[in-house]
C-alpha cells in the first residue's frame, strides 16, 4: 500500500514517544550532577596528594633528625668529659654557672665563638687523632712539635652543639662548633689545652691566659622546632638540664655525674667521679617551610637517646 504525501507529512510531524530527545532542563540537571561528582573527585584527589606531600615532608624531617641524633651520639661515645651547663661557654655569669660541683665556669674573655653562635646546648671534650700536618711536624722536628703530643698521637678537641632560632630554612637549626689542635690554631694561639702540668682539669678550663677560638659553624640539622613554652625537664634531680637558660625544649640535654658515697668514721660525703657520666638528649623537629603543603602545626614527636660516657681521666676515687 502506497502512502500518500499527506500521510508522510503527518508521520514527520508526529514522531513516536520513543524517538523524542532530552529537554533543556534535563540536560542542565545532568550537567549539574556530573559537575558535582567531578568536583568531589578532584577535591578528594587534591586532598590525597596534599596529605601525601605533607606526610612525606614530616617523614623526611624525622629521618634527618634521627641521623643528627645518631651523629651526636657517635661523638658522645668518644667523649671523656661533658659539661653540665654549656651556657657558661658564652656567659659565665648566667644562671647555674658555678665553679666546681660538675658545672663549668668558663672565662668568656678567653673563649671566642663566631658571631651569633646561638645558645650552646651540649659541650664535651673528645680525643681526636693528629692531622697529617701535625704528624709531619712531629716527624721532622718542626718548632711547633713542642706543643704537640707526638708520642700520644692524639689531642683533645672541644665540641659544642648550639641551638639557633630562627633557622635559615626551618623554624630553628642545630650548628656544630669545634676547637681542635691544628697547625693554624697553634701558630695563632687559638687552642687552649685542657691539660695543665700533666693534670686534666676539664671543669675549670681554660687555664691561665690561654685563648680558644672555635671553627665556623657546621649545620647539623635544620627544621628543628622552636620553643613552645614548656620547661626542659630531666628524669630526676640528679640530672642537670643544659642549657640552663635561653634555650628551648625542642633541643636540650640532661647530664648526670656519677657520684660515690664516701662514708667512713671520719668522712661522710658524696664524691663526683668525673670519669662516669650519663647524658640524655631530646630533640623535636618541625617540618614547617619544608614544602608549601606543610602548615603551622607540623611539629613532630620528641626523639630521645641516652648515652653513658665512660671516661677514665681525672677519676677521683
Amino acid at each position: 500500500m502506497l502512502l500518500k504525501p499527506k500521510h508522510l507529512i503527518k508521520l514527520v510531524r508526529n514522531p513516536s514517544p520513543n524517538d523524542r530527545g532530552f529537554t533543556l532542563i534535563e540536560l542542565l540537571v545532568t550537567a549539574l550532577i556530573g559537575g558535582v561528582i567531578v568536583s568531589g573527585l578532584l577535591y578528594l584527589t587534591n586532598e590525597l596528594l596534599t596529605s601525601d606531600q605533607r606526610e612525606s615532608s614530616r617523614t623526611e624531617t624525622q629521618r634527618d633528625l634521627n641521623l643528627a641524633l645518631d651523629f651526636i651520639g657517635s661523638e658522645l661515645r668518644e667523649a671523656v668529659y661533658v659539661y653540665q651547663n654549656a651556657t657558661c661557654l658564652v656567659d659565665g655569669g648566667a644562671t647555674g654557672c658555678v665553679s666546681g660541683d660538675g658545672i663549668s665556669l668558663i672565662n668568656t674573655d678567653q673563649v671566642t665563638l663566631p658571631d651569633n653562635p646561638g645558645v650552646p646546648v651540649l659541650a664535651f671534650w673528645k680525643q681526636e687523632s693528629l692531622n697529617d700536618d701535625l704528624v709531619t711536624a712531629c716527624q721532622t722536628g718542626a718548632a711547633i712539635a713542642d706543643q704537640v703530643p707526638c708520642i700520644k698521637g692524639n689531642a683533645y678537641s672541644l665540641v659544642v652543639y648550639a641551638f639557633q632560632s630562627p633557622g635559615a630554612e626551618g623554624k630553628s637549626e642545630i650548628n656544630r662548633y669545634s676547637m681542635r689542635l691544628t697547625e693554624d690554631t697553634i701558630n695563632n694561639d687559638e687552642y687552649a689545652t685542657p691539660i695543665e702540668a700533666q693534670s686534666v682539669k676539664f671543669r675549670n678550663w681554660p687555664h691561665g691566659d690561654d685563648t680558644a677560638t672555635f671553627s665556623e659553624p657546621e649545620l647539623l640539622a635544620d627544621f628543628v622546632d622552636d620553643d613552645n613554652g614548656a620547661q626542659p625537664t630531666c628524669p630526676s634531680a640528679e640530672y642537670t638540664a643544659t642549657p640552663s637558660a635561653g634555650g628551648a625544649d625542642s633541643f636540650y640535654a640532661c647530664v648526670k655525674n656519677v657520684t660515690i658515697d664516701i662514708d667512713t668514721s671520719d668522712f661522710d660525703f658524696d664524691l663526683i667521679a668525673d670519669g662516669n657520666q650519663d647524658v640524655i638528649i631530646r630533640l623535636r623537629g618541625n617540618a614547617k617551610n619544608r614544602s608549601a603543603f606543610v602548615g603551622e602545626e607540623s611539629f613532630l614527636p620528641t626523639l630521645e637517646s641516652q648515652y653513658s660516657v665512660r671516661g677514665v681521666l681525672n677519676r677521683q676515687l
